[in-house]
């Protein structure tokens, strides 16, 4: 290939994961690769941004945001600025991915070859695998359904090997690792600042009203975070702000259904104690509607305390506990044996598809609150959330 210079966009808040990529990047691109890669210090400690302005130098630039305006925020930035570059392509990068020697190659050629083709490529992403299940694909594209707006992801869950073609067409990629042209920022238009969350399918939606096509390549790979691994918290209010607010731009008649599934989650959190994600779902839904949109700062929202489960048992003689198999109920089992509490254990098997899952754990709940409907000291507990999975226990006192 000939020699090509790339501007890498890398945002940057709360770590510094990022030096670790920079100094990769400087050892494993390609020789006729050049690069300049914006570290967007989004809003970063003085600590923290003393520490990524040593990463300054001719490949290195930081530009420094003097508050957090999210992943969407700082992508944007990044992409007004590259877009006005001598460049010849555009790479976003997560700031917690892992690269490996292959994944920037990869892109190129797999780009280059789709042109050479006559295709009229507007981006190119990586498959993206765990972090803990490292041959596991976590992310790799998909589309959105066209009656209902709900995701429909490719090939998650599977390994690379599974994978029919080596490079497939999609209708959106997230931009953990994703190459673009500067042209097609400049035609299409860089991320909208809606802080985080959506903000990929979106600009994906419009590079393909725009004439191009997108594609993902099992030709370049990276490790990146689980969602199981981050907890369900402030971000749902991006989650059912910028999905709602998104779908009403590019699926307007999916809304309708779209909004209901939303409210069955929302209807899900505040039977379940979690009356705080509750409240930021309906302040999401309002801001879809009327376009408004709060910073991750400007939230109402406070960590709810935590409870163990030898703290919930000594307040409370009965639980109700629903667990995802039967062989989880058997570990719960074994942890209540020592403990002075009388426990009903529900083994839940999510096979169904979601809305009817999430009505029948509001069924399983609401036969929770008749069982202990004589008793002022029951609690009832979830194992996990079945709408968004998480390892981390959920306990909700009724």
């Amino acid at each position: 290939m000939k020699q090509m210079h790339i501007v890498i966009i890398l945002p940057v808040f709360g770590r510094l994961d990022a030096m670790n990529i920079v100094a990769f990047l400087r050892q494993h691109t390609p020789v006729n690769v050049s690069f300049t890669c914006l570290v967007i210090d989004n809003g970063n400690s003085p600590r923290l941004s003393n520490e990524l302005a040593t990463l300054s130098g001719r490949d290195c630039q930081i530009i420094r945001l003097e508050k957090n305006l999210g992943g969407a925020g700082a992508f944007r930035e990044g992409m007004q600025r590259a877009a006005e570059m001598p460049c010849d392509f555009v790479w976003l990068l997560d700031d917690d991915v892992e690269l490996n020697p292959q994944t920037l190659p990869g892109l190129l050629k797999e780009y280059v070859r789709l042109e050479a083709e006559g295709v009229r490529v507007g981006a190119l992403g990586s498959i993206q695998l765990g972090m803990i299940h490292r041959e596991i694909i976590t992310s790799a594209g998909g589309q959105l359904c066209p009656y209902t707006g709900r995701y429909q992801s490719y090939y998650i869950g599977k390994t690379i090997d599974t994978i029919e073609s080596k490079t497939y067409p999609v209708r959106y990629m997230a931009a953990t690792s994703l190459l673009t042209r500067p042209d097609v920022i400049r035609e299409a238009g860089p991320f909208e600042p809606i802080f985080i969350h959506c903000d990929d399918w979106e600009w994906c939606c419009r590079v393909g009203r725009a004439g191009y096509r997108l594609f993902v390549t099992a030709a370049s790979t990276i490790h990146h975070p689980e969602i199981e691994s981050k907890p369900i918290d402030w971000i749902v209010y991006y989650d059912v702000r910028n999905y709602l607010w998104s779908l009403q731009r590019h699926l307007p008649k999916t809304l309708p259904i779209a909004r209901t599934l939303r409210r069955v989650q929302q209807c899900f959190y505040w039977m379940h104690g979690r009356k705080s994600i509750a409240r930021l779902m309906a302040l999401g839904f309002k801001h879809a509607r009327t376009g408004e949109l709060l910073l991750r700062d400007e939230l109402p929202w406070s960590p709810p305390q935590s409870m163990t489960l030898e703290a919930l048992a000594q307040a409370y003689p009965r639980l109700t506990i629903i667990t995802r198999t039967v062989e989880e109920a058997a570990q719960w089992e074994a942890r209540l044996q020592a403990l002075p509490v009388k426990a009903t254990l529900i083994p839940h098997r999510t096979t169904l598809p979601l809305p009817l899952d999430l009505l029948r754990l509001l069924a399983l709940q609401m036969m929770a609150q008749l069982r202990h409907v004589l008793s002022q000291r029951a609690a009832f507990v979830m194992e996990h959330s079945c709408v968004k999975r998480s390892p981390f226990p959920f306990i909700a006192k009724m």
